[in-house]
């Protein structure tokens, strides 16, 4: 069945909705506060979220976009190793896991971690991510309007807004003052050991089973409805080792390495795996007084 336009921007403005605030202080959605500008995601990027980036790029740039087609994540031969135990039958009859097929598009796995992406395309991911929620918080503040049909011309960006290129509601131009950027990256090695050290962390065991040919092996949703303390940061430990803004960098433990450990490891093959995701880190800024769009 065919998305309409008019969906995935409710689905944008139910995680603009997640925003909350402490003390009058705007929190971005699954953020956890590192320092005063600097907000880590509570959880690694799920396939949810980046199929709403996909889908956005499909509708925006088209199919046959430079942009969409570099996004894609590898799925071809990403879960080769793996498989699914059957013991109906007598004996042990393994047969292809579901993960080689629907792991990225099937939403019974839309809170599981994303995998198979590659360093560019996580960086990617968390610009469009920047531009997303700050037009968000404009549309909540009637700076802009919802539904403006965009293409590869006309979307909104950022630096676009800024330069004066995209048309706003001028009587509501005192507003962008107060209004945040977050501006979405990978997290540092640094933002990394001060989460450790100020954050709590939390694993979980439960929900999808996978058996490889020498061992079992469990990868956890990552949906941020869980219920806990405010400042727990999710899956550091196992599920999938992530990303770090210095290339050539993973951080923590997965889903093959049981020791659930905290180390920076170089990465030997850089190629999408089906053990290594991310999170974003958002820095927040305010937008300066000498751009174009604060300007008479």
């Amino acid at each position: 069945m065919k998305k309409s336009y008019t969906i995935f921007f409710i689905v944008i403005i139910l995680s603009v909705k997640g925003y909350s605030k402490n003390k009058g202080e705007i929190i971005p959605p699954n953020g956890l506060k590192l320092n005063d500008s600097v907000f880590i995601d509570k959880t690694e990027v799920t396939n949810l979220d980046y199929n709403e980036y996909l889908y956005w790029t499909e509708r925006v740039l088209t199919k046959e976009s430079v942009k969409y087609k570099n996004a894609q994540p590898k799925q071809i031969g990403l879960w080769n190793e793996c498989f699914i135990t059957d013991t109906t039958k007598e004996g042990l009859v393994y047969l292809r896991n579901p993960c080689q097929q629907y792991y990225l598009t099937h939403p019974a796995f839309n809170n599981y971690p994303l995998v198979g992406i590659n360093y560019e395309q996580a960086l990617n991911y968390c610009n469009w991510r920047s531009d997303r929620i700050y037009e968000m918080l404009l549309v909540k503040n009637n700076v802009l309007d919802l539904y403006s049909k965009q293409d590869s011309i006309t979307c909104f960006t950022i630096e676009k807004f800024l330069s004066k290129e995209i048309s706003f509601h001028l009587e509501y131009k005192e507003r962008i003052k107060s209004i945040p950027i977050f501006r979405y990256r990978l997290p540092d090695i640094s933002e990394y050991t001060l989460a450790l050290k100020t954050l709590d962390t939390c694993k979980f065991k439960h929900l999808y089973l996978l058996v490889s040919d020498n061992d079992s092996v469990s990868i956890e949703a990552v949906s941020p409805g869980y219920k806990g303390p405010k400042k727990y940061m999710y899956h550091l430990y196992d599920n999938a080792s992530e990303l770090v803004f210095e290339k050539g960098i993973i951080f923590g433990g997965n889903w093959k390495d049981k020791t659930y450990h905290s180390n920076f490891t170089q990465i030997i093959n850089r190629e999408p795996s089906n053990y290594i995701g991310f999170r974003c880190v958002a820095v927040k800024e305010f937008p300066s007084k000498d751009c174009k769009v604060l300007k008479e």
